[in-house]
């Protein structure tokens, strides 16, 4: 089945659960949408000091720029192919003025309990620094004279573990977009990724906003693999399954990150 097969079947999911941002993205890889009206929609997300709040991650609707909606946004970007423009210059402007000494992004942003959240961005959210570094870079929007000391401090403080987390992506995109597939910890993946995507195929960890930058590493017959999964999940669901079934908000994003994601592969 051809990933336009497979929106087809996804379509109608999409435009009923998704937002203004989610349809026109998909309009964007399977309709007549274009590129500016797709980033003029997500600029409505960008503050002022060049960051992203106002709800664009969709568990943190405070106005105010937070680290996790900034890493939203860089990722709609790169599906948009919008290397180049205010947009990202802001972001970056954004980045250099709010890591710290120790490398980290303050969080939880300004006024952040004034609004709704889920419970867990109240936590310490100390690695999302790494992943818009490792965003900005695949972007070929960050240099190495950008890198604070504390950027690699916080760097060299992540432990590798054989039982590798989904949520561990920052700290593996950040080394994999600095140092290539060469890197200890890229090789540390690799050598584990089998396991890894065994304990998380409910969030198809290779079509996902998350871990999809590692696909050109994946040999062939893994990628067939996911994929094959994925065209029997929308088949029966007509979408995939939201692995997080208590957060409807949710329902849209997953399928139409998989088929952005998909689209490009197939295109490439």
């Amino acid at each position: 089945m051809s990933v336009t097969q497979m929106a087809s079947i996804c379509k109608d999911h999409i435009f009923k659960e998704g937002r203004l941002i989610e349809r026109l993205l998909f309009g964007y890889y399977f309709g007549n949408i274009q590129q500016y009206q797709c980033l003029a929609a997500l600029k409505a997300y960008q503050n002022s000091d060049g960051g992203f709040g106002n709800g664009l991650e969709q568990d943190i609707l405070c106005p105010n720029s937070s680290a996790i909606a900034t890493e939203t946004a860089l990722f709609y970007i790169e599906m948009l192919n919008a290397y180049q423009g205010s947009i990202v210059e802001d972001i970056h402007y954004w980045v250099r003025h709010n890591i710290r000494v120790d490398g980290t992004i303050k969080h939880p942003p300004i006024d952040f309990h004034k609004y709704p959240t889920q419970p867990w961005w109240s936590k310490v959210d100390k690695w999302r620094s790494l992943a818009i570094i490792g965003q900005l870079k695949r972007l070929k929007k960050f240099y190495e004279n950008d890198l604070c000391e504390g950027l690699k401090t916080l760097n060299k403080a992540f432990i590798l573990e054989r039982d590798i987390k989904f949520y561990d992506y920052p700290y593996y995109l950040y080394n994999y977009a600095l140092f290539g597939s060469s890197n200890p910890s890229i090789e540390h993946l690799l050598r584990n990724l089998p396991e890894f995507l065994e304990q998380n195929k409910q969030y198809y960890p290779l079509f996902s906003r998350y871990w999809h930058w590692l696909l050109p590493e994946v040999p062939s017959e893994i990628i067939k693999g996911e994929l094959n999964t994925i065209v029997k999940d929308i088949k029966i669901n007509g979408k995939l399954p939201n692995p997080y079934t208590d957060l409807p908000a949710w329902n849209a994003t997953f399928t139409l990150d998989a088929l952005m994601i998909l689209n490009k592969l197939e295109h490439n």
